[in-house]
């Protein structure tokens, strides 16, 4: 398993209305794992099916940034591969800090309950 302590950047984005939202790292993950790198390649199903328990564990964060995220090794690679074809529109140190947070991942082990 791998656990990613999320740094405490933000991100502003803007909506289609053009107004602009500030964000952390856990949302900003939560977008790049939502949503297709471009028009040009859609998600299959088994991406859908891939990414799905990524969403999930990230809104189960919610108040819990500071624990950081633990993935399985299987969801660690799909959001590493997902982090490294993100696209930006502009030089941006927070998603430097946040591709740095993943890459970084430390290996935890899982305690069981024997």
């Amino acid at each position: 398993m791998k656990k990613i302590t999320l740094p405490d950047i933000t991100f502003s984005v803007a909506g289609r209305d053009g107004t602009v939202t500030s964000i952390g790292a856990a949302e900003q993950l939560r977008l790049l794992v939502s949503f297709a790198p471009s028009p040009n390649e859609p998600l299959t199903l088994d991406d859908i099916r891939r990414r799905l328990p990524i969403l999930d564990k990230l809104e189960a964060l919610d108040g819990k940034k500071k624990q950081g995220l633990v993935l399985e090794d299987a969801e660690y690679a799909v959001l590493q591969a997902v982090v490294a074809a993100s696209v930006w529109t502009g030089v941006n140190r927070d998603a430097i800090a946040l591709a740095d947070a993943v890459e970084g991942a430390e290996t935890v082990e899982v305690k069981t309950g024997t």
